[in-house]
C-alpha cells in the first residue's frame, strides 16, 4: 500500500512514500534558526548514504519544509564514467 507524506495530519497525494518504505530515523536538527524534524524513509535495513530513500523535513509548527524522493535505485553509470 502506498503511503503519503502528511502535512498538518492530512495526507498529500502528490508526495509519495513508496510501498515497503518505513521511517528509519527521525532527528531534531537546527535549520534556518528553528528546530526541524528530519525523517528518513527507506526499506528496512541498514541506513546507508545514497541508498534509495525519501527525506521529509518539518518545521517546528509541523509545516513541510522539504521533501526529497531518492527512491529510485539505478545501476546506470554515473555521468563522466567510461562506458565499455
Amino acid at each position: 500500500m502506498t503511503n503519503y507524506v502528511k502535512i498538518f495530519d492530512k495526507p498529500n497525494h502528490d508526495l509519495i512514500i513508496p510501498e515497503g518504505f518505513k521511517a528509519v530515523t527521525a532527528d531534531q536538527r537546527q535549520r534556518n534558526h528553528e528546530r526541524a524534524m528530519v525523517v528518513r524513509y527507506q526499506r528496512p535495513g541498514k541506513v546507508e548514504p545514497n541508498n534509495a530513500h525519501v527525506t521529509v523535513i518539518y518545521g517546528s509548527d509541523q509545516r513541510l519544509i522539504s521533501y526529497n524522493n531518492f527512491a529510485i535505485e539505478t545501476h546506470a553509470d554515473l555521468p563522466g564514467q567510461k562506458v565499455n
